[in-house]
């Protein structure tokens, strides 16, 4: 065995998919966008669990249902091209929509900490240049303050 099939067995001994089984990638499914792939995912799988974080889950469509109308929403405001877009929220359901609607919108994203201080975040979105920032109801007041 070469050290790059040793790594490769070692990588999936630790890994764990509800069926118990290794989903290998073809190499062109390795060369698709992220979009590309969930999408695939979504088609194949709509009504199994995608995102789980405390009580709250989605499946793959209502992930991408989300995700979708988030996209529509950022490119309505923004348009077309890809440019950066901010977002200030904790982890959870909420960040995975939001980060696959950017992503969706052909856009790229700018995680901003919602633990950090406020001129620090100021700092990252005044340097990101972005013209657009998303943010959850307990992140309100940080994100009126940028």
């Amino acid at each position: 065995m070469s050290d790059e099939q040793q790594r490769q067995a070692e990588i999936r001994a630790k890994c764990f998919h509800p069926t118990g089984q290794w989903e290998e990638f073809k190499p062109e499914d390795l060369n698709q966008s992220i979009v590309s792939r969930f999408e695939q995912m979504v088609a194949r799988y709509p009504d199994r669990l995608a995102l789980k974080a405390g009580i709250e889950t989605l499946t793959y469509a209502e992930l991408n249902r989300a995700a979708n109308q988030l996209a529509h929403a950022i490119m309505q405001r923004l348009g077309v091209g890809s440019e950066p877009v901010l977002f200030l929220m904790g982890q959870g359901v909420q960040a995975m929509v939001t980060i696959m609607g950017i992503h969706k919108a052909g856009k790229f994203y700018v995680a901003l900490d919602h633990t950090a201080p406020i001129e620090r975040l100021a700092y990252i979105a005044d340097d990101s240049q972005a013209r657009l920032l998303i943010a959850n109801a307990p992140c309100f007041a940080q994100a009126q303050a940028l």
